[in-house]
């Protein structure tokens, strides 16, 4: 498929390069900062880990609100550009005073932690949401939506991990060596919020920011919560998200509260984690040609494959096994790499959402889809922290009970739990998400060639551009049909027959050409012949079913018994509005069969119809 904006070289790698610095500092704070109030500022372990958690849950609650005003407001330089700029400035200098706490006393002392604090999530949530926003406005082509997924991710990997391994040497270095205890961690940070400054820095001057010429709408908070509750995928990629982070979380704080426990254990902690980080990478690495050669949905439910037979054979592993590999280590990397394909399929899932809202609401939201993701994430890291808590004062007074206390006891209990929350996130998503298939990228890719031209957003044509365009007098229940030819020109005639064109000769030859240059097959047995041109008086639809498959040229090779025939205007307008309503209903499980199904004309119409009001409340 032709796109003539899709990202360059240099936008590929300054954005994996702007993610390395993101997440640099947040694994500082996510790492250091509870180590750096504790050991050096000296406070109690009690407010510390109250001050976290409570700032956890409102960081996720001011990301909504943060999204909100992405998609609201317009910038000339466009929606996430400055906010990139601005959230990496405010979360860098935050980063270094965060570490930097000045001589106080009291309730000075805490209002200070707390201050800086709550004002580091609000920046860097500023420039997370911005970051991420950014994965839709680079294309609807899968190839391009998979790539900038991945490469961020590991991007973010590469920088976590980087910090999480060489943190405690960097400290101990500092220290020792240079015999800079007290400055030591403040030194770390200045560094690391350096680094993060120059990424950022090159991430703004490389990638296009192609929000900047788009029409933007006033979205209320009332409009907010209608474009929330109504998109009944952003809920379910936000559980997702939720469940995925909980996991995550479980699992990183058991091993390492094992590890600190086990006899050597942190000297050996690389043993353990930078192979699982070496998989995790290798995951990201092959995300899309893995998709490519299964498919989005596949990868996806493999994802959980591979974390269930980790986890069940680490359940049943030795960690103080003998060796650097051992049976543990292994399955911590299989488990790594199922993880990696989930975080990158519910990423690429949010960026599909965004075009399934536009289609729906005809609004566009980038920054209020990608906001509930986050928002879902960092709701899942505050019960992992609730929970590992809770989980924490159980153990220590079970194993209190115990002559000999065995500390693998929480890594199994914790898998258990991550097992049952990796069965769940499964069934969620094969029952509830549908956005997948040949189908729904055949009509991205279709959409995506009719934005071209700048044209970002549509407006639909009436208040109902499927309702408007539909007519139960172009509709053929079981039609006769030898050959595609002969379903085109009766379709065409029942368009001219309702007045949408002004000849049919005229029309026929436009649709032939359309189809000799893209096929009007999508997939699934469904084919959507469309044009636009002069000739055409409005907007409008004609539909059959066949009694006999034809081949309409779909690239899953099935044959098609399901026709949409549209016509609109040359508008640029009405022809997405009415194609990306129509891929709403027909991505709806079962409602193509329903259709084929249908015993008359009558029935045909008044089940789209029906589905179409559905889909508005």
């Amino acid at each position: 498929m032709l796109n003539v904006n899709r990202p360059s070289l240099g936008e590929k790698f300054g954005y994996g390069l702007g993610a390395i610095g993101k997440d640099t500092v947040y694994m500082l704070i996510s790492a250091f900062y509870l180590l750096y109030l504790y050991s050096s500022v000296k406070l109690p372990l009690t407010f510390i880990t109250s001050v976290f958690l409570s700032i956890r849950i409102i960081d996720a609650l001011d990301d909504i609100f943060i999204g909100w005003l992405f998609d609201r407001y317009k910038s000339r330089f466009g929606k996430f550009k400055p906010a990139l700029l601005l959230g990496g400035v405010g979360s860098a200098i935050f980063t270094v005073m965060m570490f930097n706490v000045p001589e106080l006393e009291g309730d000075m002392l805490y209002t200070y932690v707390i201050a800086t604090y709550v004002l580091w999530t609000l920046f860097y949530s500023i420039h997370d949401v911005a970051f991420w926003g950014l994965i839709p406005t680079f294309g609807t082509e899968s190839g391009i939506r998979e790539d900038m997924t991945a490469i961020p991710r590991a991007g973010a990997l590469i920088g976590g991990q980087a910090v999480i391994l060489g943190g405690l040497p960097v400290l101990y270095f500092l220290r020792n060596n240079l015999h800079l205890e007290d400055k030591s961690f403040g030194l770390f940070a200045l560094v690391i919020s350096l680094i993060f400054l120059i990424a950022t820095l090159i991430t703004v001057l490389t990638i296009e920011d192609r929000t900047k010429n788009r029409e933007y709408k006033k979205i209320s908070l009332k409009l907010l919560g209608e474009l929330v509750c109504h998109n009944d995928q952003v809920i379910i990629i936000a559980v997702l998200s939720f469940i995925q982070q909980l996991i995550i979380s479980i699992v990183n704080s058991s091993i390492i509260f094992f590890l600190i426990y086990k006899p050597d254990g942190v000297n050996n902690l690389s043993d353990y984690i930078l192979p699982a980080a070496i998989s995790q990478l290798l995951g990201f690495c092959v995300y899309k040609n893995g998709c490519r050669v299964l498919s989005r949905r596949i990868v996806m439910i493999s994802s959980c494959v591979f974390m269930a037979i980790g986890y069940t054979i680490m359940f049943f592993s030795n960690p103080y096994a003998q060796g650097h590999i051992n049976t543990f280590t292994i399955s911590y990397c299989i488990a790594s790499f199922g993880m990696a394909w989930s975080i990158a399929s519910t990423t690429v899932m949010s960026a599909d959402c965004v075009d399934y809202g536009e289609f729906k609401h005809n609004i566009r939201t980038e920054g209020i889809i990608f906001a509930f993701q986050t928002a879902a994430a960092k709701l899942g890291l505050a019960a992992a922290i609730a929970i590992s808590g809770f989980s924490f004062n159980l153990l220590s007074v079970l194993l209190s009970q115990l002559k000999n206390p065995s500390y693998l006891f929480s890594v199994r209990l914790a898998i258990i739990i991550v097992f049952i929350l990796n069965i769940l996130m499964i069934a969620l998503y094969v029952s509830s998400y549908r956005l997948h298939g040949h189908f729904f990228q055949n009509i991205l890719n279709n959409i995506e060639n009719f934005k071209q031209g700048n044209i970002d957003n549509f407006k639909k044509s009436s208040s109902s551009a499927l309702r408007y365009a539909l007519d139960n007098e172009a509709v053929i229940c079981n039609l006769d049909a030898k050959d595609v030819d002969e379903v085109l020109i009766k379709l065409t005639e029942k368009l001219y027959k309702i007045s949408a064109i002004r000849s049919k000769t005229e029309f026929l030859n436009l649709i032939k050409r359309k189809i000799a240059e893209n096929p009007a097959g999508i997939a699934e047995g469904i084919a959507i012949p469309h044009a636009r041109g002069k000739g055409i008086r409005r907007m409008a639809l004609a539909a059959a079913t066949l009694k006999e498959p034809l081949d309409f040229g779909s690239p899953d090779g099935k044959k098609c018994d399901l026709v949409f025939m549209l016509a609109t205007p040359d508008d640029h307008k009405s022809h997405l509005s009415l194609l990306g309503q129509l891929s709403i209903i027909l991505n709806i499980p079962g409602f193509a069969d329903k259709l084929r199904a249908a015993g008359s004309n009558r029935e045909i119409t008044d089940r789209i119809l029906k589905c179409e009001k559905q889909l508005k409340n």
